[in-house]
């Protein structure tokens, strides 16, 4: 029963700091892209986005550490997926924003730019 209760506490310690890896990664590409933008905006609505940012970069994390595992075989972090899942966590929003304006860029191609 012990081993059991050793192995759930260390899924548990891999996925938290899976997902605390990535969401660090896109909280400093957050703070640098909206300090770049220079925009000003109320409390409410920066925290908004700020969850916004952290709940994309975990899912690219998440996403990142699935793929890492895939490959090597083996759920136990690395350096080198911790270094993934930093990155993906950071690309996490830019990876979006960049779909969407490519979605964007084929839809009006589509519509003639309406």
């Amino acid at each position: 029963m012990f081993d059991a209760l050793q192995d759930y506490k260390e899924i548990i310690a891999t996925w938290a700091m899976v997902i605390g890896l990535s969401m660090f990664g896109g909280l400093a590409d957050a703070i640098m892209r909206y300090r770049r933008e220079g925009v000003r905006m109320p409390i409410q609505f920066f925290l908004l986005k700020i969850c916004c940012d952290l709940f994309l970069s975990a899912f690219a994390g998440v996403i990142a550490y699935l793929g890492v595992w895939h490959f090597s075989s083996s759920p136990t972090l690395t350096a080198a997926s911790g270094i993934a899942i930093a990155l993906s966590g950071y690309l996490g929003g830019n990876a979006i924003n960049i779909f969407a304006t490519i979605w964007e860029a084929i839809l009006k191609s589509k519509t003639g730019g309406a």
